[in-house]
């Protein structure tokens, strides 16, 4: 996302090429439309519509930046919101035998409707939630999310092609 300052910097760069433009064509266009304009009333005419479309295009980019700044899923907050979620309604402590229970039990409907995003999205709730009950700060947990995918990135795989589609593809050891 931009700064503020560098905002306005690409709004006035951007603005400038228009002036320029709009000076010349109006040097051409205002005596063919048979309007007497000196070249100080053009600039002056000119000056007025691009201080005009600097703040226009400002504002739409600061408006523009923030929405996309609000609509930023933060995953740190979100899994405090999810312990502090679970913990209220849960319990605290370790509850690593019933969460493996539980994935257990999500992986068996997910079997029997595999394109059902609830039930997948279940099982990640449930990894997170074994995640912090075994003292990893929100922080740790996606820093290892992070560093895990790009671990596996970083592996060998087989050619999946060559792989049942029932069968788990797991990296070359």
């Amino acid at each position: 996302m931009q700064s503020k300052t560098h905002s306005l910097i690409e709004a006035c760069l951007n603005t400038a090429s228009g002036f320029i433009i709009s000076y010349i064509v109006g040097l051409y266009l205002f005596p063919l439309m048979g309007w007497k304009i000196t070249p100080t009333e053009n600039f002056l005419v000119v000056s007025i519509y691009t201080v005009i479309s600097v703040i226009r295009s400002y504002v739409w980019r600061r408006a523009f930046n923030h929405r996309v700044k609000k609509s930023r899923f933060d995953l740190v907050e979100h899994l405090r919101r999810q312990r502090a979620f679970s913990q209220k309604t849960f319990g605290y402590g370790l509850r690593s035998e019933g969460i493996c229970a539980h994935i257990r039990k999500e992986l068996d409907e997910i079997a029997r409707e595999p394109f059902d995003l609830e039930e997948w999205i279940d099982v990640v709730i449930l990894g997170f939630d074994g995640a912090w009950r075994t003292c990893h700060s929100p922080e740790e947990i996606v820093n290892m999310l992070v560093a895990k995918q790009e671990k596996n990135e970083a592996r060998q795989w087989p050619d999946y092609r060559k792989i049942a589609r029932d069968q788990p593809i797991e990296h070359v050891k």
